[in-house]
């Protein structure tokens, strides 16, 4: 019973203890609160009683703890056969592991478990206990308490898939931004997006991925639809009732979630899909510097809720994408331009030389990124002679192939006037220093003599020839060798020795630019190690096959960082 604190009687006095008097005005000492019931908290607070009694193999539980538990509200006990019917066959092994190693240990017992009440559902409870002992130490009892913890589980379970999202989403993101921020063409663009480390990781089961042009969304690159579905998306004009079209013309993200969005809003779609799998998506309008370029498809086959933080994601992933794709689209024209200009500089065709056949190979850089300045020429010369020629300005964009352009035509002028190989080379070099352009070019130039084989070579800081005879064997032909092109003549004047040189019937000479025989795992010497042993192996009389399968070889043997420019002349047998 509480204890009632003590009356105030103004004017008279109470003894306190110690012996002090109680003073008229005092405060007095504040009532005690009464001892809680434990039960009565516990049941108030949802938490439920048991005992297990472990000698005779049964179990009690207070009202609460059968109602959690789904038991009629008179059963009050129950076997340990009868608990384990209640439970799914799993979490009775995990009780029974958890009670053998309390018992064992002597320590606390705790579980989580499943049941199902009779009005449908699961129900996750938690039991914790501990074992008490008799006298002797054995055990006789675990003594505890059971809670559904559903709703906890359920909220640690959702908060533990969201940070599993966001760092799934986080790396997601931050893969795509690398993978793009190394892509230049709009094909590069493509294959990260649609690549197995592209959007596939979001769980997408198709993306498609369409460019704004002349009005109409021409698509570029898809995964995961049927061939009807890639037919109709092909093309589409912006004025469509489609998700791609109606995301060029508000450009905004549109959002999917079943079947039934498509069947509302766009009637054609849903026909498109109603007898597949496809029921969401999300279709992103594509915008750089203000302006749609196209869009962003990603669907599901099933229904699919988007929620904040994906629906941010792919708004990110969108505009990454549309940079991306802004940016390999100046490139690509760039390109585009660069490589009509280039080819446009190189010959249209070899001529055909009487006594000597002609074959040349020009390949740009694997990597199908840059143009360069690589070179060859075949320039009938004055007494049946002809010049050849292979060169390589430094660089690899459009000014180095206008620069290439420029020194060939200058080249070939004066080779075609009859000047003799040092006074070509010489006159090419101040031609390009009055260009004013800060390149150099290395050069290697022979005139020969088809009808008797004589010839002349000269050297700009180039690769030196290689000479297949006609027994097979192979050597690098030694040609004295001067400054590159366009070196400033004011240090250095422009001298190039001509070395002589007999090219024999059914003789090849092979020229080529240094891309054929340098890599980034491979010098220049290696390099043409490897070009002597493949040319010693090539085809024998054909010199076309022979020319294939040098840069064929070349090519898996050190790769192709560069250009190759490649001139085989093969003298007819005697």
């Amino acid at each position: 019973m509480a204890r009632r604190p003590a009356s105030i009687d103004h004017g008279s006095q109470q003894q306190r203890p110690g012996g002090r008097a109680a003073m008229a005005g005092d405060t007095p000492a504040p009532a005690r609160p009464a001892a809680p019931d434990t039960a009565e908290a516990l049941s108030l607070n949802g938490i439920g009683v048991l005992e297990w009694d472990l000698r005779e193999r049964r179990m009690r539980m207070d009202a609460v703890a059968r109602r959690l538990m789904g038991l009629p509200a008179d059963q009050a006990t129950l076997t340990a056969q009868e608990f384990a019917a209640l439970l799914p066959e799993p979490d009775t092994t995990v009780l029974t592991a958890r009670e053998a190693q309390a018992l064992h240990g002597g320590g606390d017992y705790s579980a989580h478990f499943r049941v199902f009440p009779p009005g449908g559902g699961t129900r996750w409870l938690r039991a914790e206990g501990r074992v008490t002992r008799g006298p002797t130490g054995r055990p006789e009892r675990i003594v505890g308490v059971l809670r559904d913890v559903t709703t906890e589980l359920e909220v640690r379970t959702r908060r533990e898939r969201a940070e599993s999202n966001r760092r799934r989403h986080a790396e997601l993101v931050q893969g795509i931004t690398l993978a793009l921020g190394e892509a230049l063409t709009v094909q590069d663009v493509t294959d990260v997006l649609l690549g197995e480390h592209g959007l596939a990781t979001l769980g997408a089961d198709g993306v498609s991925v369409s460019l704004l042009e002349h009005g109409k969304l021409r698509l570029i690159g898809s995964r995961g639809y049927d061939a009807r579905f890639v037919a109709a998306l092909e093309t589409r004009r912006i004025t469509d009732l489609w998700p791609v079209a109606e995301a060029v013309r508000h450009p905004r993200p549109l959002f999917l979630t079943d079947r039934d969005d498509f069947r509302r809003r766009f009637p054609e779609v849903y026909d498109l899909i109603k007898h597949t799998r496809r029921s969401a998506a999300a279709v992103l309008p594509l915008v750089a510097q203000g302006r749609p370029i196209g869009t962003l498809g990603v669907s599901w086959d099933d229904k699919h809720e988007f929620d904040t933080e994906e629906r941010t994601v792919l708004t990110v992933l969108g505009s990454l994408t549309a940079q991306s794709l802004q940016r390999a689209r100046l490139y690509d024209e760039e390109h585009h331009f660069a490589t009509g200009l280039q080819q446009v500089m190189l010959p249209g065709r070899v001529p055909p030389v009487p006594g000597a056949d002609i074959a040349v190979r020009y390949r740009s850089a694997q990597t199908g990124r840059e143009v360069g300045g690589d070179w060859y020429d075949v320039v009938p010369l004055p007494g049946r002679r002809v010049g050849l020629v292979v060169g390589d300005v430094q660089g690899h964009d459009v000014h180095a192939s206008a620069i290439m352009g420029q020194v060939r035509i200058a080249l070939r002028a004066y080779a075609t006037e009859g000047h003799a190989p040092p006074t070509v080379l010489t006159r090419a070099s101040l031609f390009m220093e009055e260009l004013e352009t800060d390149l150099f070019a290395t050069c290697l130039y022979v005139a020969l003599d088809p009808a008797t084989g004589a010839a002349e070579a000269v050297r700009a800081g180039h690769p030196e020839p290689l000479l297949r005879q006609s027994g097979g064997a192979c050597r690098r032909i030694e040609v004295a060798g001067g400054l590159p092109l366009g070196f400033p003549s004011s240090l250095a004047p422009p001298e190039y020795p001509g070395t002589r040189l007999d090219v024999g019937p059914d003789e090849v000479l092979v020229m080529c630019s240094d891309g054929l025989v340098e890599s980034h795992t491979h010098d220049i010497s290696e390099g043409t190690a490897l070009l002597e042993a493949a040319l010693c192996r090539g085809p024998a009389h054909d010199v076309q096959q022979l020319a294939d399968h040098l840069v064929t070889v070349l090519g898996h043997e050190i790769g192709q960082d560069d250009d190759v420019a490649l001139l085989l002349a093969r003298l007819a047998p005697g």
